[in-house]
């Protein structure tokens, strides 16, 4: 159905998917309630109604629909629409991870790491966290990678570290980007490579991260013109691959 309801989108006829949306919703179709509530949050097809959007989601989350948890979980995390309440967030991503929602998984292990909600706990952290890398999903992969690298939960390995950073930084994930980048400049886990180097950390900078904005110039004072030109060119080639969806659905 929520295929169906896209191929309307995409086709311009929104107010005919909201129409769908309401009927199904009615019957009581929780994944219709879940777009309709982003819909009416949204506002760009409809009118924004934010009381009715949160009650559906609301519903949803009740009922058990698991991306409707997540979003209810997102909200309290970021304390939009509702207060910011950690445990209630906790509580959401928790029954979101247990349908294997690579997001919520990953949300639950950052708030394990950084004791939000819950006592810290580094054995959770990093079950929670390698679940949702496990399916592709680049934040948890990039934060996988930190772990190894710092030594969070498990002994430090800078090549893991990399190994996770890479799966990331392939999807386009911009800071695991940078991280490679700065591993290949100073040597880090790797043999030290300038043209890679820059490939990794100008396609960080072009998402505009400052810090590989600065490292980049300092590492173009060493390069050759060739050099340069050869790891612009590989950024040019760049083709970002996707192993999972990065959002909600």
């Amino acid at each position: 159905m929520a295929c169906y309801y896209d191929g309307l989108l995409i086709k311009g006829d929104g107010k005919k998917a909201v129409e769908l949306f309401k009927a199904a919703a009615d019957q009581g179709h929780l994944p219709a309630k879940y777009w309709l509530a982003t819909v009416y949050w949204i506002g760009e097809i409809v009118p924004q109604e934010l009381s009715k959007a949160t009650q559906l989601m609301t519903e949803a989350a009740k009922q058990d629909y698991g991306p409707a948890q997540l979003t209810i979980g997102l909200f309290y995390y970021e304390g939009q629409i509702y207060p910011r309440d950690y445990v209630e967030a906790v509580k959401w991503f928790k029954l979101a991870a247990d349908k294997n929602i690579p997001m919520a998984q990953c949300s639950l292990g950052s708030c394990y790491q950084h004791g939000e909600g819950v006592t810290v706990d580094p054995e959770a952290a990093l079950t929670w966290t390698k679940k949702a890398a496990d399916q592709g999903f680049a934040d948890a992969q990039f934060n996988l990678g930190v772990f190894h690298a710092t030594g969070f939960s498990v002994e430090i390995n800078q090549k893991e570290a990399m190994r996770w950073w890479l799966r990331a930084a392939s999807q386009n994930h911009a800071q695991a980007q940078a991280n490679i980048g700065w591993s290949y400049a100073t040597g880090t886990g790797v043999f030290k490579d300038r043209v890679t180097a820059y490939k990794w950390l100008n396609l960080a900078a072009g998402q505009g991260l400052g810090p590989s904005k600065d490292l980049r110039t300092g590492l173009e004072a060493e390069m050759s013109a060739n050099e340069i030109a050869e790891g612009q060119k590989l950024s040019r080639d760049f083709k970002p691959i996707v192993e999972a969806l990065q959002r909600i659905r």
